[in-house]
């Protein structure tokens, strides 16, 4: 990791931003990482985080898109988690247009993120880029443990 010096007007460099810790990777506001941002023209823009591993899910905190030059017909944003669409708008206008969710989207653990921009139609130049991309540890808990997931199995249950 090349960190500049104090005083430095030098954005920092990773070679391997996905291995940077989750608070790490979070204090970097505004920081596009490779593999966030995805161009296509007359074909769909994807960008894919592949499954991150036992107990550790994607997390994302926006979504920025644009269509340009051409005639837009059919634009959409979808969020797949897994094989499960989680997020889905049709899009109308060439944009640019973002989401910003109140709330990070959170994936489920070791499932991979698909974020796909759908093709807008011949000679349209679509882009995508994935805001605020983190790697969460651990498993979320709605109404108590699943004492079955590795995750847990150092907990004790209490009858």
């Amino acid at each position: 990791m090349g960190l500049p010096s104090p005083g430095s007007t030098t954005s920092p460099t990773w070679s391997n931003p996905q291995s940077l810790p989750r608070l790490m990777r979070s204090l970097v506001v505004g920081q596009v990482l490779p593999g966030d941002y995805a161009t296509q023209t007359h074909a769909a823009a994807v960008v894919t985080y592949a499954a991150a591993g036992i107990g550790v899910a994607h997390s994302i905190a926006g979504v920025s898109w644009s269509y340009s030059a051409g005639t837009l017909a059919g634009g959409a944003l979808t969020i797949a988690d897994g094989s499960n669409t989680v997020f889905s708008v049709d899009i109308v206008n060439e944009g640019p247009g973002s989401i910003q969710f109140n709330t990070p989207l959170i994936g489920t653990p070791n499932q991979q993120m698909v974020i796909t921009l759908a093709d807008g139609s011949a000679s349209v130049v679509g882009k995508l880029t994935v805001l605020g991309h983190t790697l969460v540890s651990g498993e979320s808990v709605l109404f108590g443990v699943d004492f079955s997931s590795p995750a847990n199995s150092g907990y004790v249950a209490i009858l």
